[in-house]
C-alpha cells in the first residue's frame, strides 16, 4: 500500500521562542520614624509589585505533513505512525516528544492537528474508506543542533507507519525527507535595577518630588547563529501586595534602545542580533515613595507546547540580574557609542557592554576596580586624585562638597582627556538613619598603567556653579513624533539632551555686554531642565542638536522671549527674568528624521514581581 501513502513538502516555519520569566525585586520602602515613636523603632513598609513583559523572537521550525490516501471499500484502522531522525550518514540520533526530556534529544516535536482522521496516531488512527486523511507535526530543533557553521548539520526525517486493513496488519516505511538545520543563537539577559529610589517620604509632612531610575537590559547572542526580530514589551508595574495599605504609583515613562528613543509605546524592537553581539535597552520609571531594593532575582518557566527547557534559546542560567550603579560609557577605541552598564554581580563590579568582550562562555563583562580617592582645590573647579597603579577600568566615589546643589560636571584626566559627560556625574542617597541626603561625585574611566604612574590618576572637574539669587527657568526636550509642535501623551522626553543658558546682561553690567556666562545643563529622564539661582537680566536658551532628530518647533515660556528659526533654530533669546522670578515652560521640539518600527509574529510573557 505504498502508493497510498504520500510525504508532504516540508515547511520551514518562524516560530516564536515563548518563554515566560519571573523576576522578582524586593523594594523597602524608606524605613522612617513616626512622629509619636521617634525615640523607640523605625517603621518600614513591604510592597510587592510585578512588571509584565514579552520576549519574542522568531526560531528555526519544520512543518511535517503526512497524507494516507484510501481508495478502498474498508477503512484503515490501528494507524500509528513513529517519526524517527537520523543524521545525514543514517545514524539514529534522538528526538522526543517530551518537553522534560534530560537533554540528548536533538529534536522535539509533537502532533499539530489532523483532517480526515479519527482517534489518535499512536494506534487508533482510522481513515474512512474512498477518503483521505492527513497529519501534521510540528518539529523543532534543539539549541545545539544547528552545529556552529554558518552551513548548518543535515538531518533525515521518516516515518514508520503500521495500520490495520480488515484482518490484516501491515507495515510502511516511510523515506525519509532532508531538512538542514542551521546554527541556533542563545541569549542571554542581564537585568539592571537601579539599588535606590526616590519619591516621597511616606513618614514626613513634605511632599518630596520624584527621581526618575533605570531598569535595563542587556540582550546578548552567545548562540552560533542571529537572533531574528528580537523584541520586549513592558506593561505597566502593578501592585501585587500592599499589607500597609499605602498609596504606590509605578510609572514608566520612556523607553530606549541604545540610544534611540523607542516609539511611544512601551515595545523595545531589538531587532537581529548576530552571533557574539548584543543589544542594550532601557526603561525609566519613577515611584511615587522612596525605597530600596534589597532583592532582585528572575527565574525561568518554558512554555512546554514548544519542547519546555530542552529546546530553549534562552536558558534558566541564561536570567541574570543585577544592581546598577550607572549606565556609563566605554570610550577605548573600536567601541560603539552606546552606552554600557556599570553594574555589580552578586558584589564584583563591572562593566556590561554593548560590544566588546562577548566571547561565548563568558559574562561578557569586565572587572572594574573600585578604588578611593581624594578632592582638594576650591571654588568651582576641583582635583580628584584617585588611587591606582595598573591598567584597566577604575570607579571612584567622593564626598560632594558641593552638598548637592549643583546639577553640571565635567572631568579631564591628567593626560588632558576629557571624559565622556556619561562618566562624571552627582549622586546622592540616604545615610544609614535614613532621615539624612549623602551626596557624591562620581567617576568612571579606563587607563592604562602609564597613566597610572606613581600610583594614582588626577583629574581636574569642572563644574556648573551659578550666582546664589533667586530667579529660576526650566522646561523641557522632548520628541515630536508627528511634527505638530505639541508634546502629545505618548511622545518620549529624550534624556540627557544638552541645553546651554547664557547670562547676557544685567541692570547696573556695562553695556554692551562685556561677559557674557554660558551655564550648561542636560535633561533628565522626563526630559526636563532647570537652571536655578539665577539673578534678574537678559538670557538666552539654546537646544542643541540630538543625533537622530531634527529641530522641531519652539514654546516660549512665562518670561516671554524670541524664537529663532533656520541655522539658529532650537533658540530662544531677549528672555528677561526678575530677581524672584520662577520662569517656565520652555519646549523644545526634535522631530525624527526616521521612523523605524520592528514587528514580531508570536510573544511569551517575562513578569516581574517587586516588593517594596
Amino acid at each position: 500500500m505504498n502508493e497510498h501513502v504520500e510525504r508532504a513538502a516540508r515547511a520551514r516555519l518562524s516560530l516564536g521562542c515563548a518563554r515566560t520569566l519571573i523576576a522578582r525585586a524586593a523594594l523597602l520602602l524608606a524605613c522612617a520614624l513616626l512622629p509619636h515613636a521617634r525615640a523607640a523603632e523605625s517603621v518600614c513598609a513591604e510592597v510587592k509589585i510585578e512588571i509584565k513583559q514579552t520576549v519574542t523572537l522568531e526560531r528555526q521550525a519544520f512543518d511535517a505533513k503526512l497524507k494516507i490516501r484510501n481508495g478502498l471499500s474498508l477503512p484503515v484502522e490501528a494507524i500509528k505512525v513513529e517519526l524517527n531522525f537520523a543524521d545525514a550518514d543514517g545514524v539514529a540520533v534522538p528526538a522526543t516528544t517530551n518537553p522534560d526530556d534530560n537533554g540528548a534529544a536533538k529534536f522535539f516535536f509533537r502532533a499539530d492537528g489532523a483532517t480526515g482522521i479519527t482517534g489518535e496516531l499512536t494506534g487508533s488512527g482510522v481513515v474512512a474508506p474512498e477518503s483521505s486523511g492527513e497529519a501534521q507535526w510540528l518539529i523543532i530543533p534543539t539549541a545545539t543542533a544547528g552545529g556552529q557553521t554558518p552551513d548548518g548539520i543535515a538531518y533525515r526525517v521518516g516515518a514508520k507507519i503500521t495500520y490495520r486493513m480488515g484482518t490484516e496488519t501491515k507495515t510502511v516505511e516511510v523515506t525519509p525527507d532532508t531538512i538542514t538545520v542551521k546554527p541556533q543563537p542563545k541569549l542571554r539577559l542581564d537585568y539592571f535595577l537601579t539599588r535606590h529610589v526616590y519619591g516621597d517620604d511616606p513618614f514626613t509632612p513634605a511632599t518630596e518630588p520624584t527621581v526618575p531610575f533605570t531598569l535595563g537590559v542587556r540582550v546578548w547572542n552567545y548562540g552560533y547563529g542571529r537572533a531574528n526580530n528580537v523584541a520586549i514589551e513592558t506593561a505597566q508595574p502593578q501592585i501585587k501586595e500592599n499589607e500597609q495599605g499605602l498609596l504606590i504609583d509605578f510609572l514608566i515613562l520612556d523607553s530606549y534602545v541604545g540610544e534611540t528613543p523607542a516609539q511611544p509605546t512601551l515595545k523595545l524592537g531589538f531587532g537581529a542580533i548576530d552571533a557574539g553581539t548584543a543589544r542594550m535597552g532601557r526603561w525609566n520609571m519613577t515611584a511615587s515613595l522612596s525605597g530600596y531594593f534589597f532583592n532582585f532575582v528572575a527565574t525561568l518557566r518554558h512554555a512546554d507546547e514548544f519542547g519546555g527547557a530542552l529546546t530553549a534559546l534562552i536558558g534558566t542560567a541564561d536570567i541574570k540580574t543585577h544592581d546598577l550603579v550607572r549606565d556609563v560609557l566605554s570610550d577605548l577605541p573600536g567601541r560603539d557609542a552606546v552606552r554600557d552598564f556599570l553594574a555589580y554581580d552578586t558584589d564584583v563590579l563591572r562593566l556590561y557592554e554593548s560590544d566588546g568582550g562577548l566571547a561565548a562562555g563568558t559574562a561578557g563583562a569586565a572587572d572594574v576596580a573600585e578604588v578611593s580617592g581624594t578632592l582638594s582645590g576650591g571654588g568651582n573647579t576641583r582635583e580628584l586624585t584617585a588611587a591606582s597603579s595598573s591598567d584597566g577600568y577604575v570607579y571612584a566615589r567622593v564626598v560632594d562638597p558641593f552638598n548637592g546643589q549643583l546639577d553640571a560636571i565635567s572631568a579631564r584626566r591628567q593626560d588632558g582627556k576629557a571624559l565622556p559627560a556619561a562618566n562624571v556625574w552627582f549622586s546622592k542617597e540616604r545615610d544609614g538613619s535614613g532621615e539624612q541626603w549623602q551626596y557624591f561625585i562620581n567617576v568612571f574611566d579606563f587607563h592604562d598603567a602609564q597613566i597610572a604612574a606613581g600610583g594614582q590618576v588626577r583629574y581636574t572637574l569642572k563644574t556648573s556653579a551659578l550666582p546664589v539669587h533667586g530667579a529660576s527657568i526650566s522646561g523641557i526636550v522632548y520628541e515630536d513624533a508627528d511634527a505638530d509642535g505639541v508634546h502629545d501623551t505618548g511622545e518620549s522626553a529624550l534624556l540627557d539632551a544638552a541645553v546651554t543658558l547664557t547670562h547676557v546682561w544685567s541692570e547696573g553690567d556695562p553695556w554692551p555686554p562685556q561677559n557674557m556666562t554660558d551655564y550648561p545643563a542636560r535633561t533628565d529622564a522626563l526630559g526636563r531642565f532647570a537652571f536655578k539661582s539665577l539673578k534678574g537680566g537678559q538670557y538666552a536658551l539654546k537646544s542643541h542638536a540630538v543625533s537622530g532628530y531634527n529641530h522641531g518647533a519652539t514654546t516660549i515660556g512665562t518670561a516671554g522671549g524670541s524664537a529663532h528659526s533656520g541655522p539658529n533654530a532650537g533658540e530662544v533669546s531677549m528672555i528677561v527674568l526678575g530677581e524672584s522670578d520662577a520662569a517656565t515652560g520652555y519646549a523644545f521640539a526634535k522631530v525624527p528624521v526616521t521612523v523605524q518600527v520592528d514587528q514580531t509574529d508570536l510573544s511569551a510573557y517575562l513578569s516581574f514581581l517587586g516588593s517594596t
